[in-house]
């Protein structure tokens, strides 16, 4: 697993799934060992986002949904100003990506839990 660093990477695609739920799509830089259950933190490309007009001032966690294609897909939830501000975004926008981080899931991991239908589970 490669240690957690900083990426700034420009934006490859925006796909709306579902009101308010849309994917992000980043190329998969050489060298970025991560899967899905690893996170990010997603801001602007400044440290801390002040320096970009309108941005948020903090980065947002978002869990990886999928590494397929050469790319990172993040599936986000448009809940507040910086989800709905990173889906006005255009492609080629660069944005700061801290990570990966946490632990991906392990294959054959199982839980000792009952699943609750409802929502998209959304970090």
């Amino acid at each position: 697993m490669s240690p957690g660093g900083v990426w700034t990477l420009p934006l490859v695609d925006v796909e709306d799934v579902a009101a308010g739920t849309y994917w992000l799509r980043f190329a998969h830089p050489a060298g970025l060992d991560c899967e899905p259950g690893h996170f990010f933190i997603l801001s602007a490309p400044s440290p801390g986002g002040a320096a970009t007009v309108g941005a948020p001032f903090l980065g947002r966690p978002l869990s990886i949904g999928d590494v397929a294609g050469g790319q990172l897909h993040f599936l986000v939830r448009a809940l507040g100003s910086a989800t709905g501000w990173f889906r006005t975004l255009p492609v080629g926008t660069p944005l700061r990506l801290v990570g990966p981080l946490g632990r991906p899931f392990a294959e054959g991991d199982t839980l000792n839990a009952t699943p609750v239908p409802g929502g998209v589970d959304l970090a």
